[in-house]
């Protein structure tokens, strides 16, 4: 976004008046942002952790400076709630693109519990992976195979790999956030 900023010309104040003053205004909150422990919580993360959050793209330099929080305590829906109880709407979909049900979505935490509740950890496979494999081959008739990864980055290092193999080409390009890989 910062650098579709730059390449516009857009300066610091153009960008807080679309994301921040017209938002504002359009959803009636007028408000600025101002959580005092929450921003010295952030420089204190700083001193410690490079560029102060685990993921570049949870900087809240990089949402609209001072009007979003750094840290929160808790979160359901698209509802964010800091420290100090301030409420926000995450429109970012946690910041990763990869919230599209929300956060604590009841069936996904029902789920994740049942299975750690089941026993999470083995040296062994579960049938529930062959099941899902069965499912997941009724819904898209295309594929041969299902193969699991464990993060995003994995399966973007299993699709390169793949599509690497299919075509003999041995280029990629992206844009934007596609994990580490």
């Amino acid at each position: 976004m910062q650098v579709a900023a730059q390449l516009c010309s857009l300066k610091d104040s153009d960008l807080e008046y679309i994301f921040y003053k017209n938002a504002s205004h359009l959803l009636g909150l007028g408000a600025s942002y101002e959580s005092k422990h929450n921003l010295e919580q952030y420089e204190l993360a700083k001193t410690m952790i490079p560029g102060g959050t685990q993921l570049l793209s949870k900087k809240p330099e990089l949402m609209a400076p001072s009007y979003w929080p750094a840290y929160y305590t808790q979160a359901t829906g698209c509802e964010i709630i800091d420290e100090s109880g301030n409420r926000f709407l995450d429109m970012a979909s946690n910041a990763v693109l990869s919230c599209l049900l929300g956060y604590a979505d009841a069936d996904v935490n029902n789920a994740v519990l049942r299975r750690v509740q089941l026993g999470s950890m083995s040296s062994l496979s579960n049938y529930d992976e062959v099941r899902l494999a069965e499912r997941l081959l009724e819904i898209h008739p295309w594929a041969q195979m299902v193969r699991y990864a464990r993060t995003g980055g994995e399966a973007m290092t299993m699709a390169v790999r793949i599509a690497r193999a299919v075509t003999g080409r041995d280029k990629v390009a992206i844009c934007g956030y596609h994990g580490w890989h």
